[in-house]
């Protein structure tokens, strides 16, 4: 999988990747991989406005456009003992979030985010942000793009990764199946931050997000991308692949590996069978000429000699 992480992932765009035998639908949504003489078919498709950062904004906006842009704001992802003072211009200064500005905008206008810590109305305005209606395709994850079934092993990384680590470490939940996922979410959206400061004081910065950034990974996973009870345990939520870390230069890596040899890797380890018979012609022929001279040249020595005696 790879909503997998940098900055596109976290301010800009998600991103999922997986070898299918399916049909790809949408050519533009199909990558051919060649290594080594042998081709993959991807399904890769990343999804605009849709990265941590431009998410958290354009929830921000979802909530403050269906309360009438009031001064005061009920934010249900927040939690209840929480509240912030922001500008306007901090929510709707991204093409993210341009088609929820109010008409009559002044950038500069402060509002209040008063939290409510609401599991079930976080829910309902995190969902409000897909669209699961009006599919062109034989099926969709969302936004009307198409996607073939699941399958294979997922690497999630970057908020994935993260989000998974604080959710076990807040609730003490382990998160390995989707119903482990929607306990530990709904859990973590009940506590008041006071709660989210002593259990996670390392997370300050993050704290009045980690419930939206939660229900929003749920609703993504699930509904979204159609993990269930047999392909959410094949995710490996993972910071490095071995000792390296992951971002997106890996998919510019395998991006360029179609431009790699497509010799089979085993041409390079040893040769094929008509190369060794040639060599082993060509070394016994080399030996027959090499003894062949020797032989000769002996018997012109023992001639010279025999002429020699007799004068």
């Amino acid at each position: 999988m790879a909503p997998v992480w940098s900055p596109s992932s976290t301010n800009v765009t998600w991103k999922i990747t997986f070898v299918t035998q399916e049909t790809v639908e949408d050519i533009q949504d199909m990558m051919k991989l060649r290594l080594y003489g042998h081709e993959y078919f991807l399904y890769t498709h990343s999804f605009l406005c849709y990265g941590r950062d431009q998410l958290l904004n354009r929830l921000l906006a979802h909530i403050v456009k269906s309360q009438g842009y009031s001064q005061v704001v009920t934010h249900p992802c927040f939690p209840a003992d929480h509240s912030k003072t922001l500008k306007m211009v901090n929510i709707f200064n991204s093409p993210c979030t341009v088609k929820d500005k109010p008409e009559t905008y002044n950038p500069h206008r402060s509002l209040t985010l008063q939290g409510s810590g609401h599991y079930e109305h976080c829910i309902g305005n995190v969902t409000e942000l897909f669209s699961f209606n009006s599919c062109p395709f034989s099926r969709c994850s969302f936004d009307k793009v198409f996607q073939p079934n699941i399958t294979g092993s997922f690497m999630a990384f970057s908020a994935f990764f993260y989000i998974h680590s604080i959710l076990q470490q807040i609730t003490g939940v382990t998160v390995s199946t989707p119903q482990q996922l929607e306990e530990a979410t709904e859990k973590l959206c009940g506590m008041k931050h006071s709660q989210l400061m002593t259990l996670a004081p390392n997370e300050m910065a993050r704290l009045e997000n980690l419930c939206a950034c939660s229900v929003f990974i749920k609703t993504l996973m699930l509904k979204g991308y159609g993990f269930d009870d047999a392909s959410f345990p094949r995710i490996s939520f993972q910071k490095k692949a071995g000792d390296t870390s992951v971002g997106w230069a890996l998919g510019y890596m395998l991006t360029l590996s179609n431009l790699l040899p497509t010799e089979s890797v085993e041409v390079r380890k040893t040769l094929t069978i008509g190369a060794w018979g040639t060599l082993l012609f060509l070394f016994i022929f080399l030996l027959i000429v090499i003894c062949a001279f020797l032989l000769l040249r002996t018997r012109d020595g023992r001639k010279k000699a025999g002429d020699e005696s007799t004068i």
